[in-house]
């Protein structure tokens, strides 16, 4: 089992994808920001970070950097349902460039996140 800490500031997000997570059995430690993000992993190592692109306070891409900074090998996946003034395919690409593992575009599959946990973390789900 993984321990998976999810970023996202909409808590129904957070919610489904935890509740998705969990039944796959992965262990999953929830942050509504990324400055929460970032405290958590102070104390805890999570094996999967999974982060949303666009919050409102520390944005996935520090989290990004901050996080590569910290331990270059975790896996990392960013998502982001975009913004609508921002086309978020360059929040995309900008976030592979800063290493991001996996990049999901929202609305996306349960299989497709779930695939990437699995692929992520090298784990039968």
């Amino acid at each position: 089992m993984s321990t998976i800490l999810l970023i996202d500031d909409e808590e129904g997000i957070r919610n489904y994808i935890k509740v998705l997570l969990e039944h796959a059995g992965h262990g999953v430690v929830l942050a509504e920001n990324g400055a929460k993000g970032l405290e958590i992993c102070q104390y805890y190592n999570p094996d999967l970070i999974i982060t949303d692109l666009i919050m409102t306070s520390t944005d996935g891409l520090t989290v990004l950097r901050k996080m590569r900074e910290r331990d270059p090998y975790i896996p990392i996946i960013a998502m982001t349902g975009g913004d609508p003034v921002f086309d978020s395919s360059h929040l995309l690409a900008v976030a592979l460039i800063e290493q991001a593992d996996v990049l999901l575009k929202k609305p996306f599959s349960c299989e497709e996140l779930l695939e990437s946990v699995r692929k992520l973390t090298s784990e039968e789900l």
